[in-house]
């Protein structure tokens, strides 16, 4: 895997504070126009990645993938065992008031 970056870092040439017809640069090019950007800088990198390093970063990237169905079918678990523990102490607890009171008389 091959990866390129390029940069490019310009500025803009405004008008000069003393001559609003002249550009700041005045000195070095007289002739050039004012309110013009002009490239000052050029720079490019390039890195080369082993087939190991892309075979670690695929993996890398299938578990974080595979984590998001986990999540879900996590949440679907807790919310049925959440259910299932209210419902089972709500028959519980009727069953419970009904040992108390077996005829069903309050």
């Amino acid at each position: 895997m091959v990866a390129h970056k390029r940069l490019m870092a310009s500025y803009a040439m405004s008008c000069s504070a003393l001559n609003e017809s002249a550009p700041m640069s005045d000195v070095l090019w007289p002739n050039l126009e004012a309110e013009v950007i002009f490239p000052a800088y050029w720079g490019e990198e390039s890195a080369t990645v082993g087939s190991s390093s892309v075979d670690y970063y695929h993996l890398v990237q299938r578990l974080l993938k595979s984590v998001l169905p986990v999540l879900i079918v996590g949440i679907i678990v807790r919310l049925a065992l959440v259910g299932g523990g209210f419902f089972h102490r709500r028959r519980m607890v009727t069953q419970h008031a009904q040992q108390k009171d077996p005829t069903g008389e309050v």
